[in-house]
């Protein structure tokens, strides 16, 4: 319970709620009590053992008082997240202290960038970043990254980053944002607080209590906005500012790109289903991935170089190998390639078993004159005909595409799509009609094509629950997973299985991804 007021009053209350409590049979445990003075260097007389703190206190979990004060107290709940980050350290299972990292510690200090001023917060901020940093380098045994990898790490996943959301960055929207919700509702429930509410949303000098909050306050706002426009429509600010910020930092990135390369992967992985498998939970081995598979992915999503070179430098077709990984995960020798695609196609085959619909895989002559077949054939009941799925994976890398892919999104699906179509459009098949061919396109870095999306979007409206429910949503979430899973593990496997899986050479101290 606190008061807050003059200190007469404050006594007065305390006095009151004392008298009121004793006639149930309750005493207050004054010894445990305290009365904070901001500022004040001489305890005021009082006639009860209450202990004065003069420097701040603690509301709620939140540090209030003089600066030094917050400032030390913030630091400190900062710290005591290294416990915590050094268990997940521990764990020899990426997958899982990803989630964790994400999901437990990088939101730890969130309810104070909300309440406390972001310059009060900043070295409480700055070390839970770091500490964030660590813990991500140590799960996925890097001994660096880069800047610009860095920064698209703290993304959000759909974003094409990993969510270790920098708190730095981030604070001073917060705390705008949960300002201007407060201001905007307090009229409402205390009328005689609008004038003060009216002065802080303009920028008035500093030199009083509400002028200090009003400084504070148009300096942690966006350089385009005031206090007064963002107390218009308070309704999820947070979230509306710092999707704001997201696409100021994606599109600065897609504007400057290092190479066409990374402009290709960093496009392809803001498509649908590219960051599934970040938030697979890895309750069965349908949904894991093994520490080196998961270490494997995480370079290929950040665009981090293979450590590779000083173990081998040509593939066994003859070609040299790029640390990048596009040769190895696209080369036709050792048949990676095949194997991902029969891994997609089963994996879609157990999707479509779930729903009951009756289809067969790799049929065979199916088209008048033509050694073409998809490869799954499945009947439709709602159509009341066949579909026929052709599954394919294309790298956005590929000579033919990159200059298109590193300045459209999905480029690469699309153009696979397109090519399908144009393969199956003019075949006739046994039942004497055009085929009714549906292009199920990945890109390697997880992308999905959009008749890939539509067809799981119209599948997950076949789809209930045991007492015949509606479960559509469930439905596409978990084949979604399913399917990024499968693609990352193959991703992995493949550049493993092309080096006869890789190990730690007695002239390289490169960390080893066998696993």
């Amino acid at each position: 319970m606190f008061f807050i007021g003059p200190l007469d009053d404050v006594i007065t209350c305390l006095d009151d709620v004392e008298s009121s409590l004793k006639k149930i049979g309750l005493n207050i445990a004054i010894e445990k009590c305290e009365l904070f003075c901001n500022g004040l260097t001489t305890p005021p007389c009082l006639n009860r053992a209450i202990r004065v703190v003069s420097s701040g206190i603690d509301i709620l979990g939140i540090p209030i008082g003089q600066q030094q004060y917050v400032t030390e107290s913030c630091l400190d709940i900062a710290k005591s997240g290294q416990s915590l980050c050094e268990q997940i350290s521990s764990l020899n299972d990426p997958q899982s202290g990803m989630l964790l990292l994400r999901y437990c510690h990088v939101p730890r200090i969130n309810h104070m960038a909300r309440s406390v001023c972001p310059t009060q917060l900043r070295s409480a901020a700055r070390f839970h970043d770091q500490l964030t940093k660590e813990t991500f380098l140590q799960l996925v045994s890097f001994r660096n990254i880069e800047n610009d990898q860095w920064l698209q790490a703290t993304l959000p996943v759909r974003n094409g980053g990993f969510g270790m959301t920098s708190i730095e960055t981030t604070c001073h929207i917060a705390f705008v944002s949960s300002w201007a919700h407060s201001l905007s509702r307090l009229p409402h429930l205390f009328g005689d607080l609008t004038s003060p509410i009216k002065n802080i949303s303009c920028p008035i000098p500093s030199c009083t209590s509400v002028g200090s909050i009003s400084h504070q306050l148009h300096l942690a706002l966006p350089e385009d906005k005031s206090l007064a426009d963002l107390m218009c429509n308070t309704k999820k600010l947070q979230q509306k500012l710092n999707l704001q910020r997201t696409d100021n930092i994606v599109s600065s990135i897609l504007a400057n790109p290092q190479s066409k390369r990374s402009s290709a992967r960093f496009r392809s992985l803001q498509g649908t289903g590219a960051g599934a498998w970040l938030d697979s939970i890895p309750q069965s081995a349908k949904f894991a991935l093994k520490p080196g598979e998961f270490r494997l992915a995480t370079r290929l999503r950040l665009g981090c170089e293979m450590p590779l070179g000083s173990v081998v430098s040509t593939c066994e077709c003859g070609k040299d190998v790029d640390r990048d990984g596009y040769h190895l995960l696209t080369c036709k020798s050792g048949g990676g390639p095949v194997w991902t695609h029969e891994t997609l196609s089963s994996v879609w085959s157990s999707c479509l078993q779930q729903l009951k619909m009756t289809h067969q895989r790799e049929p065979r002559n199916c088209y008048i004159n033509s050694n073409d077949r998809p490869d799954i054939i499945a009947f439709d009941a709602q159509s009341g005909c066949d579909i026929e799925l052709d599954i394919s994976v294309a790298h956005p890398w590929a000579q033919q595409i990159l200059s298109q892919a590193a300045l459209e999104d999905g480029a690469a699906a699309s153009k696979r799509e397109l090519e399908k179509a144009q393969k199956y459009g003019g075949e006739w098949n046994m039942w004497g009609r055009t085929s009714n061919c549906i292009a199920l396109v990945f890109e390697h870095f997880g992308r999905w094509g959009q008749d890939a999306v539509d067809f799981l979007n119209r599948l997950s409206h076949q789809s209930t629950d045991e007492d015949g429910r509606s479960n559509g949503r469930e439905f596409k979430t978990y084949w979604r997973r399913c399917l990024s899973i499968a693609l990352q593990r193959c991703n992995a496997n493949v550049l493993c299985k092309k080096l006869g899986r890789v190990v730690r050479s007695k002239d390289s101290t490169e960390p080893c991804f066998a696993n």
